[in-house]
Parts: C-alpha cells; sequence; structure tokens
C-alpha cells in the first residue's frame, strides 16, 4: 500500500499574496473586463472600416489618426509634469490618508 503525497505547493507562493485582498481582485477584475472591452472595440473598429472601404490603406489611415494625439501629446504631456513639480505634488498626495 502506498501512502499519499502531500499536495504540491506553488512554486512562487507570494506572487498572487496581493489577490487575497477583496478590493484589489476587485480593481483587476474590472481592468481585465475594461480591456477585454477595449480589444473588442479596437477589432470591430479595424472591421467596420474594411467592411465600408475594403481598402487596408484606409484601415491603417484611421487607426493612425486614432492614435497620433496619444503619440504626439505624451511627450509633452510629460515634460508639463515634471516641470510643473507634478510628480513631487503626487508624491506628497500619495501620502496623505483621506
Amino acid at each position: 500500500m502506498t501512502t499519499p503525497k502531500p499536495a504540491a505547493r506553488p512554486a512562487h507562493p507570494e506572487m498572487f499574496a496581493a489577490l487575497e485582498v477583496p478590493n484589489f481582485r476587485r480593481y483587476v477584475s474590472g481592468q481585465s473586463l475594461s480591456l477585454i472591452g477595449t480589444w473588442v472595440e479596437t477589432v470591430a473598429h479595424a472591421l467596420l472600416v474594411l467592411q465600408l472601404t475594403h481598402s487596408g490603406v484606409v484601415l491603417g489611415l484611421t487607426t493612425a489618426a486614432r492614435y497620433a494625439p496619444i503619440l504626439l501629446l505624451s511627450p509633452y504631456a510629460g515634460l508639463l509634469f515634471l516641470t510643473t513639480g507634478g510628480l513631487q505634488a503626487n508624491a506628497i498626495r500619495s501620502l496623505h490618508v483621506p
């Protein structure tokens, strides 16, 4: 007769330790659902443009137009944030417990 083996322990139990906090689980679940929605919307946009125009060039142009503001304005927003002391203000705000 063989003795039962003990249950295998995870290799890195601390990897998912944050998921023990209920609010963090809700946050991760909400962010995951939001990201899935974003992916679906991106694919639907591409399919709609292809269905209406039958042109890969137009699809590329509409996709570029969609992401151009983010690509063009993000560096300036980061520069503005760093030069106006936003980093220090954000650090001080994070210390304040409401």
